[in-house]
């Protein structure tokens, strides 16, 4: 439900947008965003961003991704640019930080950022005890072109979730939406090292681990 009240309620996303961008695309919130604007909704140009290789071939095979794009390539900020030529109309934002800064500075006019999560600066301090923020740059970016920067927490919707429910149901049926997960068979012991590695971006390659 938070893929379905972050996109559709804060990012007021419909067919009539261009491009949706989602950073953390291969998790549990931004794979199901991916397919809802894709498969649901129709829009041309739906961009993840993750961590690895083996992520991006899954969001494009899998998530209905057209462009994937890996954050941890040397060419990634050229990559960003080149994805997406006629700027942004919405960015579901989980990570926070650069990725952040990068996608305000490409929005459309009345471009909508919804803001889900912050992963990558939760544990993030400057000298001064106080966690990253955006650039002036894209503060100015947001007065000059009308952009909405909004969080949330599904909780608020709450008298919407009968609906929501629902909705989703009928697209999981109609196969328009399916959740990616990765089984890991291992010790009690190793589940805070393995939590750690998931909000570090890894992805597990035992052979006991599938999709």
């Amino acid at each position: 439900m938070t893929t379905y009240f972050g996109l559709l309620n804060i990012g007021a996303a419909t067919p009539k947008d261009s491009t949706v961008v989602v950073s953390a695309a291969a998790g549990s919130t931004g794979s199901i965003v991916c397919q809802i604007a894709k498969n649901v909704l129709g829009i041309k140009n739906v961009i993840g961003i993750t961590g690895t290789d083996a992520k991006c071939d899954l969001l494009k095979r899998e998530c209905g991704c057209d462009i994937a794009l890996n954050y941890q390539s040397p060419t990634f900020k050229e990559d960003f640019v080149a994805a997406t030529p006629n700027d942004i109309d919405i960015s579901f934002d989980n990570v926070g930080g650069e990725i952040t800064d990068m996608a305000i500075l490409r929005m459309n006019d009345f471009g909508r950022v919804a803001v889900c999560g912050a992963i990558s600066i939760y544990d993030q301090m400057d000298e001064k005890g106080t966690t990253a923020s955006i650039s002036r740059a894209s503060w100015m970016q947001i007065i000059c072109h009308k952009i909405k920067v909004e969080g949330f927490i599904i909780f608020q919707f709450a008298d919407q979730f009968g609906k929501a429910m629902t909705d989703l149901g009928t697209w999981a049926q109609e196969g328009k939406i399916k959740l990616i997960k990765q089984v890991v068979e291992t010790d009690i012991k190793e589940v805070p090292k393995g939590m750690l590695k998931l909000v570090n971006g890894y992805i597990w390659d035992s052979p006991s681990s599938h999709f």
